[in-house]
């Protein structure tokens, strides 16, 4: 059989974030992917009919390794807004950023919590990672920072959805490159935790999630 499948150039770009180390990852348009997982996070499954590409996004749920710290947000689908460049429909629906997991709020007190997903992989591989984001929980701008983690090292420090998206409920995502080398017990870890500032909540979001090999 043979299947000719389009797809938008602005899939996947070129550039991503390399975690170890730390810096630029130039090369992915002449990579090829196999799909690893694909996570709508906080949302119920996304079937292909639902999908602008076709594609399934399952639940996080028996991935996420902290679900006690965790909570669901959600919004209509119909407020989700796309920025003028960055991330489309394409890259992922509107409902996957309608939903959210971010940190239970009676654990807003402890600084140091981290919302966890373990994901099994093959090693000998390196893998590309895109999380998906969107700001659905914060009142107003500027209020919300928070670090990713890629099995426990730095991939953003304070990272700040308004100053990426200028609007609340706006799509934004990002792509990391997790090098085979770097992956222990055969599994990716990806958390999330909150950034300590005076000015900031003390929460962290994540919308969606896939990894790519």
């Amino acid at each position: 059989a043979i299947e000719v499948v389009s797809t938008p150039d602005s899939l996947i770009t070129n550039i991503a974030t390399s975690v170890s180390p730390l810096g630029d990852f130039n090369g992915l348009s002449n990579s090829a992917f196999q799909v690893c997982y694909r996570l709508n996070v906080g949302g119920p499954t996304i079937t292909s009919e639902n999908d602008t590409l076709s594609r399934t996004w399952e639940p996080d749920g028996k991935y996420n390794k902290f679900l006690q710290g965790s909570k669901n947000a959600s919004v209509s689908a119909k407020i989700i807004k796309y920025p003028e460049s960055g991330a489309t429909p394409y890259i992922a629906p509107s409902s996957v950023y309608a939903s959210a997991v971010h940190i239970e709020d009676p654990l807003t007190m402890q600084p140091n919590v981290n919302l966890t997903w373990r994901l099994n992989v093959d090693p000998g591989y390196s893998y590309l990672i895109r999380l998906h984001f969107c700001d659905i929980v914060s009142k107003v701008l500027n209020s919300l920072y928070f670090n990713v983690y890629i099995n426990t090292m730095v991939g953003v420090s304070a990272l700040d959805l308004s100053s990426l998206t200028d609007a609340l409920d706006t799509a934004y995502y990002k792509d990391f490159v997790l090098y085979g080398d770097a992956i222990t017990n055969d599994s990716i870890l990806v958390q999330i935790g909150p950034y300590q500032s005076q000015s900031a909540s003390l929460d962290a979001i994540l919308n969606g999630l896939e990894i790519m090999k």
